[in-house]
Formats: C-alpha cells, sequence, structure tokens
C-alpha cells in the first residue's frame, strides 16, 4: 500500500496518540462539533479502515429505504468500517477505537452512546456517515412544482416562480434515486440540495450510483469530522463520524465464491478431502458394503438387532409348533 509511513506519521492520523488531547468540543451544527484546540478549526482526522458489506447506504437514497419512515431530507449515507487487512493498519484500528472513545467521553454526559461506536461478538466497528441533503440559503425554483392552466392563461402580472427564485442546480434536478424514490425527492428539492459524496479510485471521482458497488469490501482512507448532540428525554448522547472524503485503496466489491458464474445444469462442483489417514497404514474395513439408493446416494447395509432377535424368536415358535404337531399326529 502507497505511502504507509505518509498517512501513519501525518498530524491528523486519527490513530496516533497524541489525538485526544490536541482536540476538544465546542458548540456548534445544532449541538457540539470537534476542533483542533491550537486552530480553533474543524478537526478532520484520518483513518485507514475495512468496510463492511453490513449496512452499506452510500446510494443515491441512502439510509432512506423505507417511504413512510422518516423525511427525505434527513436521510444519510452510511457505511460500518472495521480493522484492515493490511497488518501495519490492522494494528493501529485499536488505538483508533480507542482514540475515538475518549473523544466521546470528554463530552458526554450519559452512559448510552449511540451511532458511532459498536462492539459485538465478532468485532469493533465505526460507523462513518453524512447527510446527503444541505439546506439552501435560498429556496430555488422547483421544475417539478405543478402549474395550474388559470395561471398560464390569466397571469396575475406576479412573477413566476421562475422569475422570483433562482434555477435549481442540475446535481439536485438530476439526482439518480430510483423511482419509487422520486414523489419524496420532489417534495423537498426546492428548499434542499443534493451533495454527492465526495469518494474517489485512481483519483477518479465515483459518481452516487456506483459508489455503493465501489466501497463494498474496500480498504479506504476516510477524513471525517466529529459531531455530538445529547437527547434529553432519552438521556444518551449520539456522536456521529462524518465523512469528508473517501479515497479506496484496495479492493472493493462482493465477496465471491467457487460457486459464482458457474452453470448449475453443468454438474456439481467437486471438492478434494485430504485423509487423515496415512497412506501406508492399512485399515481394515468394518462397514459392509454399500449400496445405490433410487434418489441417488448410498447407505451402508444395516440389519437391526431388535428385528433379528425378533424373527430368530418368531422361527423358533415356528419350529418348537411343527414339532408338536408331528408329536400330536405320531400320537
Amino acid at each position: 500500500m502507497d505511502d504507509i509511513c505518509a498517512i501513519r506519521q501525518s498530524s491528523d492520523y486519527a490513530a496516533a496518540s497524541h489525538i485526544p488531547a490536541s482536540v476538544q468540543w465546542t458548540p456548534g451544527d445544532g449541538g457540539h462539533i470537534l476542533v483542533n484546540k491550537s486552530t480553533k478549526r474543524l478537526f478532520v482526522g484520518r483513518a485507514v479502515v475495512h468496510v463492511y458489506d453490513h449496512k452499506l447506504n452510500c446510494g443515491p437514497n441512502g439510509n432512506f429505504i423505507k417511504t413512510d419512515i422518516g423525511t427525505f431530507e434527513r436521510a444519510k449515507f452510511q457505511l460500518y468500517a472495521g480493522k484492515p487487512n493490511d497488518v501495519q493498519f490492522a494494528e493501529d484500528f485499536g488505538d483508533l477505537f480507542s482514540n475515538l472513545k475518549k473523544i466521546e467521553n470528554m463530552i458526554a454526559t450519559s452512559s448510552h452512546h449511540q451511532d458511532m461506536l459498536f462492539t459485538d461478538l465478532s468485532a469493533r466497528m465505526i460507523r462513518f456517515a453524512r447527510p446527503i441533503f444541505e439546506k439552501r440559503a435560498v429556496t430555488v425554483a422547483n421544475p417539478y412544482a405543478q402549474v395550474y392552466l388559470e395561471d398560464v392563461t390569466f397571469p396575475t402580472g406576479e412573477n413566476t416562480a421562475e422569475e422570483r427564485n433562482p434555477p435549481m442546480d442540475n446535481e439536485t434536478r438530476n439526482w439518480p434515486v430510483e423511482e419509487k424514490y422520486t414523489s419524496a425527492l420532489r417534495q423537498i428539492i426546492s428548499h434542499y440540495k443534493a451533495v454527492p459524496l465526495r469518494v474517489y479510485k485512481n483519483d477518479v471521482f465515483i459518481e452516487p450510483t456506483s459508489v455503493n458497488e465501489t466501497l463494498q469490501n474496500a480498504t479506504i482512507l476516510i477524513s471525517f469530522s466529529m459531531r455530538h448532540t445529547f437527547l434529553p428525554k432519552l438521556k444518551q448522547d449520539t456522536f456521529r463520524a462524518n465523512i469528508e472524503q473517501i479515497l479506496v485503496l484496495q479492493g472493493g466489491g462482493k465477496l465471491g465464491n467457487e460457486f459464482d458464474n458457474i452453470d448449475v445444469r453443468a454438474g456439481p462442483i467437486t471438492f478434494s478431502v485430504p485423509s487423515k489417514r496415512k497412506a501406508s497404514t492399512p485399515v481394515a474395513s468394518t462397514s459392509k458394503p454399500l449400496k445405490t439408493t433410487k434418489v441417488g446416494f448410498t447407505e451402508p447395509e444395516t440389519s437391526y438387532p431388535s428385528q433379528e432377535r425378533a424373527g430368530d424368536s418368531m422361527k423358533g415358535k415356528e419350529r418348537e409348533t411343527d414339532s408338536a404337531s408331528r408329536s400330536a399326529t405320531a400320537a
């Protein structure tokens, strides 16, 4: 991986031991934002992480999955990341997680910290997210707004919406959501604009419709800021590692296996199973011969002792009955 030393030695490398002591929380953005103590500017850290294929919602609609839950203007891009495969950065991931935990504790007023750091039985994860839409400073004309016939036939003399408000930006107007989300999008675009994620691979910008596929199982260098909000009714602190930029360093794409791209009608895929016995050591077989069943699998000839004993008993009784009959006849 290129420039490993440069990344790890940079002053904003979020896994570095000096980071917690060099930052502080200050009011901003409806809650608190993390800034550098010396410059008082927004702190933007960098980290190398592996993107999990888990709740990866970095497409045009982000985590706005169900149109009857929430509103589109509050939707976010999000990804969950963990320890990268690169040995040096893998060693740093524990320090990164620890640093972020210390930074949380600097501002938290409750024991419930939500939305950024996660630990389960398999791994520790960091959730990175960012709003898809930004509030406009000035309302713009909505090209999809309904126009009534009387407004066209009998104008009032007032300026039209297009004349009163500036035109809509092409990015938002052509924001490539799926058809089922277009109605929700058109309701908000006069007041909100879509802002694509800054995602690059080999210095080439990744278009919004290709971001999910590009980030899936990739190793990335992510730049992020941090936000905090306290929710008094829920008595919990929420945190967000806000995505500023993503550079794809390695990999990306769906995990494959031996069964991918193979015609199912071509026959089963076979696997060689190594024997645990030494070839030079003969082992006497104790199993009975195999027979092939009608459904194509084999099973050993199996006898059932209880049935054999029952059969022998019946045969014995038959012999006793025959003997008694012969004796009676002879008598």
